[in-house]
């Protein structure tokens, strides 16, 4: 069993979940450059694990997936994102700073598909949006200006774009098969 650990520095580690020893270590930070020597290199984003897998997301624009047990890197992107990667099957979704929503294959980060969010739809200083989750097989993603988008996980295609009463605090979450969100101004409210 392993567990992965990110720093604030832009290091991660492999740790044994028995005794807390380090398996394994790499580093968002690449020393051989210059240009990142000095660089914001927190990571904000929560690691997520499948089939031995490890997908972990960078401010200093990298997303990478390793191979858990061994820590090798098994493919490496420039996608700058601070959320938290969604994977689902062979996928691996998330949305960069630019406000476009990526897939990746797991295997080997190729991209399949890229949707820019409509300006419209984040107006004026509202341009913040949340980590996707998948509910009913669509990827629901929200922020903006007060807004549910609802998407293919296939094609990328918003196929709706719901209103909100208010600015979301976080992603939406699930309990009891129904879906929750934290709203900005303290309320929680359910999602139909």
């Amino acid at each position: 069993n392993i567990l992965v650990v990110p720093y604030s520095n832009g290091q991660f580690f492999g740790l044994n979940y028995s005794n807390g020893l380090v398996l394994w270590t790499d580093s968002f930070l690449d020393l051989e450059k210059a240009e990142t020597s000095n660089a914001f290199t927190d990571i904000d984003a929560n690691p997520v694990i499948t089939n031995n897998i490890v997908i972990l997301a960078s401010s200093l624009g990298k997303v990478m997936a390793l191979d858990k047990r061994t820590g090798n890197r098994v493919w490496v992107k420039d996608i700058n994102t601070t959320k938290t990667p969604l994977v689902h099957e062979n996928s691996v979704f998330l949305i960069d700073n630019n406000k476009e929503i990526v897939n990746l294959d797991i295997k080997n980060g190729n991209f399949r598909w890229i949707t820019k969010i409509d300006e419209e739809l984040a107006k004026d200083f509202y341009n913040i949006w949340h980590a996707p989750v998948l509910i009913n097989n669509k990827i629901v993603i929200v922020g903006g200006d007060k807004k549910i988008l609802i998407m293919s996980p296939e094609t990328g295609k918003i196929e709706s774009v719901k209103k909100l009463p208010s600015l979301p605090a976080s992603s939406p979450f699930v309990v009891d098969q129904k879906i929750y969100l934290m709203l900005r101004n303290g309320d929680i409210v359910t999602i139909e």
